[in-house]
């Protein structure tokens, strides 16, 4: 049993931590964590300077303790990132508006990840392997925006790169190979008429 320097209670060994030298330190675990709370508030300056060395300088350790953090508590981290975003909502769109002006790469290869299951690196694979051509019409791809990625809605299996009328187009038909050659015979037909080049 010993005595702390601060509360003046009689508490196990255990209570206190310790020290330099092993030696513990006089004030039990509950008053230092007082009295580390008002040193906090009183130079909150100093106290993130601190952290922030910290972490730059401990960056994989940094990372490995908020994981297991997070793991431990994922109710409670999700109720508090709900809570903050329905009081900031202003802030949080703004954050990822600008978070997607200043990395378009990253949101667009994010993007391609979680609808298609593919990479940046897979993308400009297909994107080689058509030799920068529209999978159906052959007209040049646009990269960006205006090159689509061209999926069975049924099956989800990729089947090349679009441009945007032919994706547009092959969205319309219901991806139905059967509609696209009754349009191409419609247009056939009435090619003089509509006077069609």
């Amino acid at each position: 049993m010993r005595r702390c320097a601060d509360c003046k209670e009689e508490k196990e060994d255990g209570e206190f931590h310790p020290g330099q030298l092993r030696k513990p330190y006089p004030e039990c675990k509950a008053c230092r964590s007082k009295m580390a709370k008002a040193y906090r508030q009183k130079h909150p300056e100093r106290v993130n300077k601190w952290r922030k060395q910290y972490r730059d300088t401990h960056p994989e350790q940094c990372a490995r303790r908020k994981r297991a953090y997070t793991e431990a508590n994922r109710e409670m981290v999700n109720a508090a990132a709900r809570k903050y975003r329905s009081t900031h909502l202003a802030a949080e769109i703004e954050r990822k508006a600008q978070y997607r002006r200043l990395h378009p790469e990253v949101v667009r290869a994010q993007y391609f990840k979680h609808k298609y299951g593919i990479t940046a690196e897979q993308k400009q694979a297909m994107f080689d392997g058509q030799r920068g051509l529209c999978a159906s019409c052959g007209d040049p791809l646009i990269p960006g925006q205006q090159t689509h990625v061209d999926h069975d809605h049924a099956t989800g299996q990729i089947r090349g790169l679009l441009c945007r009328r032919c994706n547009a187009a092959e969205g319309f038909l219901l991806g139905s190979a059967l509609r696209a050659e009754k349009l191409a015979a419609y247009l056939k037909r009435n090619a003089p008429k509509l006077k069609i080049a």
